[in-house]
């Protein structure tokens, strides 16, 4: 009797976020998922079923993973200024330590396949909120003018538009000078 090869999901997803990442869901074959994962389309299938279902698991962990620590780094910052600082810090030293992962999946999924998937619409909206809700916090936790304001919401949207489109804008390659500028910009919008 033949053993099933054991694999590690979590390296796999992983390596699937990567891929992803890098090329888009469109430009991803079964023939590359196999040759990226090591395993055969049947194992393939069997283990995560097919490429798409592969692709939420993978942005479900990639939300875990960059989303869940940008949650907890805003938690755990004195205020909102510093959150932000720290926020932007963590993504400038990603773009100097892994030159290839500028930008953000989530954002790329939210460009690429969320107009036409209804589930991925929804994991990238629950991640974004995620983040609306932690800048939210921030804001009532540590910035009493604004928490008295009726428009900490808009605020907490507008950090989280701008931290959007500042990795949408990192993706294309813009300049890191300008990059600096636009989250100089978001710590103005809690400092002003």
């Amino acid at each position: 009797m033949v053993r099933p090869r054991k694999f590690d999901r979590v390296d796999i997803l992983n390596r699937m976020k990567t891929a992803f990442w890098e090329n888009g869901f469109s430009d991803i074959s079964m023939d590359d998922v196999g040759r990226i994962t090591n395993m055969n389309r049947g194992s393939v299938y069997n283990a995560f079923g097919d490429k798409r279902a592969l692709y939420l698991e993978a942005l479900e962990l990639y939300g875990e993973q960059h989303y869940g620590a940008a949650v907890e780094l805003i938690k755990h910052s004195k205020d909102t200024p510093s959150a932000i600082r720290n926020l932007y810090g963590t993504a400038f030293k990603r773009m100097k330590d892994d030159q290839t992962h500028w930008g953000c999946f989530m954002c790329n999924a939210a460009v690429e396949v969320a107009p036409v998937d209804t589930e991925v619409a929804i994991i990238v909206r629950e991640n974004f909120d995620a983040l609306t809700k932690a800048f939210l916090s921030s804001l009532l936790e540590t910035r009493p003018k604004v928490a008295d304001s009726k428009n900490a919401k808009n605020l907490a949207q507008q950090l989280t538009a701008t931290y959007i489109g500042f990795n949408i804008m990192a993706r294309t390659g813009m300049a890191k000078t300008s990059l600096k500028r636009i989250s100089d910009s978001a710590v103005e919008m809690v400092t002003a």
